[in-house]
This record gives structure tokens, sequence and C-alpha cells, in this order.
């Protein structure tokens, strides 16, 4: 049986983790804005391609597995609200 206080570590670990996760697909989402925004169109694909194969499915992933977590820990009324 956890104590509250493992829990409770565990509630910030997840939370930490989703932040961290959340912060660098914004940041990637960021940077591919950004490039296509300023390169020209040979530029721009080169660059694309690059930035795209960067881990791109890495990034999405280590998200999609934070926000899982999430929810796991979060309550349900609080959840339903999320979904609408």
């Amino acid at each position: 049986m956890q104590t509250k206080e493992a829990s409770s570590s565990s509630e910030a670990d997840i939370k930490l983790r989703f932040e961290s996760s959340k912060q660098k697909l914004q940041a990637y989402i960021t940077d591919v804005l950004a490039l296509l925004s300023r390169n020209t169109s040979e530029e721009r694909e080169a660059k694309h391609e690059e930035t795209l194969t960067r881990s791109e499915t890495n990034i999405l992933e280590e998200f999609l597995e934070a926000s899982e977590q999430m929810k796991q820990i979060t309550p349900s009324n609080q959840q339903q609200e999320v979904e609408k």
C-alpha cells in the first residue's frame, strides 16, 4: 500500500513529466512554423525534411504518454471537462 507522500510524489513526477513534454512539443511546433515562414521553397524543403525527421515521433509519443498518465491521476469530473 502506498503512503500519501509516495502517492503525491508520484503525482508530482507525472505533472512534471507532462509539463516537460508539453514544452518540448510546443518548442518543436514553434521551430517548424518559424522554419516554414522564413525560407525559400528549396531551403524550406531541405530544412523541413531535416526538422521533421529530427524526432517528432519521440516528442509526440512522450507527450501522449504523459497525457495518459495525467488522465489517470485527474479526478473523473475534471477529465470530463477537459474532454469537452
